[in-house]
């Protein structure tokens, strides 16, 4: 991921599926990315999605809980077509991301304003 790419991202909802180790696997690589190109204090949800696949499972929900744990981050498990923790995960993302901005936030947020009134 490219800094212009997350220009203007407040937060991310990494996902994989629960049915699929590789996608779970793929997972740390791509919170690397947004550290490098967003830093580490970006706002990230972790989703395992597709509950509704219980019988195809390949990732174990401690799997998913520890893995948050280990990137600093909250974690659901959800089904979009059983209308499962959608809702909540996007709210959990909202909510981080609305908290009070810290010192790094304010100049991102400082330099992403300077860019925006260049264009």
């Amino acid at each position: 991921m490219k800094k212009h790419e997350g220009l203007g991202v407040q937060g991310f909802l990494l996902l994989y599926s629960i049915t699929s180790r590789s996608s779970f696997e793929e997972v740390k690589g791509l919170r690397e990315q947004i550290i490098q190109s967003r830093g580490k204090d970006i706002p990230v949800v972790l989703v395992g999605h597709q509950l509704d696949l219980e019988d195809k499972r390949q990732v174990a929900t401690a799997e998913g809980k520890e893995l948050a744990k280990t990137l600093g981050c909250s974690f659901f498990e959800a089904s979009a077509k059983c209308r499962i923790n959608v809702e909540e995960a996007f709210f959990q993302l909202v909510r981080e991301v609305k908290q009070p901005l810290g010192p790094k936030q304010k100049g991102m947020m400082a330099t992403l304003k300077g860019l925006l009134k260049r264009s």
